[in-house]
């Protein structure tokens, strides 16, 4: 697998795409939104950095997981669900 295809799955296009999925269905909401981010991560089964083929592969890897924790905790911190936005 390269590197692209496992960059697919982390960061803003996942994002963008469990948000597109949510808003198809008869019901959407922010928080349906949120779960449904909430369910489609799972650090356990994302791919390794020793998985990447290339040290830049790597990099744009853990910015963008780094990205996509920041991004849960100010979405948790904007609905309600925590008091701060830091991860």
């Amino acid at each position: 697998m390269s590197d692209a295809d496992l960059l697919d799955e982390v960061g803003a296009l996942a994002v963008l795409w469990d948000t597109l999925a949510v808003g198809s269905q008869d019901s959407q909401s922010y928080r349906l939104v949120y779960e449904r981010l909430r369910g489609s991560w799972h650090p356990e089964e994302s791919p390794k950095p020793d998985q990447f083929h290339t040290s830049a592969g790597k990099r744009f890897y853990l910015e963008r997981r780094a990205f996509y924790a920041r991004f849960m905790c100010n979405l948790e911190y904007e609905l309600g669900l925590r008091d701060d936005a830091q991860p």
